[in-house]
């Protein structure tokens, strides 16, 4: 879904204009913001506010990305226990029903950044991947690359023996012609 909502906002320019529709110009979301305020009991635009409030959490804390699902999921469950037994669940009164374009604004491009971060991440999952596969390559050798290892060891060795040989030769002759 993240990677939908990134595409629909950079087709519109990351930017909603005043006269914009958030449903109509950004269909995905919109639908997503919908869904949300309705299984909340909250205004869409409270629910767009909320989203990007968290996202910019995340962003902000990066250490504590993992805490913050965490509370979200068991916010996610506390209210589907009390659609189950009834209770009604309240509007947060820290944010305004009235929104400017600006902060909209501001909530798409937390998505876009939020996008482009896991992307990111992906990245650098699979480059540490591939970085691991050819670590374990160079550590660990084919069967005919050690057998050529084994010979050429055998070969030095041969050289640098026969090498020795031949220096204790040419020492002993010349200490016999002193």
């Amino acid at each position: 879904m993240l990677v939908e909502f990134a595409l629909e906002i950079s087709a519109i320019g990351g930017k909603l204009r005043p006269e914009d529709e958030i449903d109509s110009a950004l269909p995905a979301l919109g639908k997503f913001i919908n869904e949300t305020a309705k299984r909340l009991s909250i205004s869409g635009l409270q629910a767009l506010l909320r989203l990007g409030g968290s996202i910019d959490e995340m962003l902000k804390e990066g250490n504590a990305i993992g805490y913050k699902l965490h509370q979200i999921l068991k916010l996610q469950l506390k209210h589907r226990q009390d659609e189950i037994y009834g209770a009604e669940p309240k509007e947060d009164p820290n944010l305004p029903q009235d929104v400017d374009v600006e902060k909209i604004n501001n909530v798409l491009s937390s998505i876009v950044e939020l996008n482009s971060v896991v992307k990111k991440s992906y990245e650098v999952a699979e480059n540490f991947s591939r970085m691991h596969a050819l670590m374990l390559r160079s550590v660990t050798l084919t069967a005919d690359e050690s057998d050529r290892l084994m010979r050429y060891q055998t070969t030095w060795e041969r050289r640098l023996s026969s090498a020795i040989g031949e220096l204790l030769a040419l020492q002993v002759k010349d200490a016999g012609k002193r």
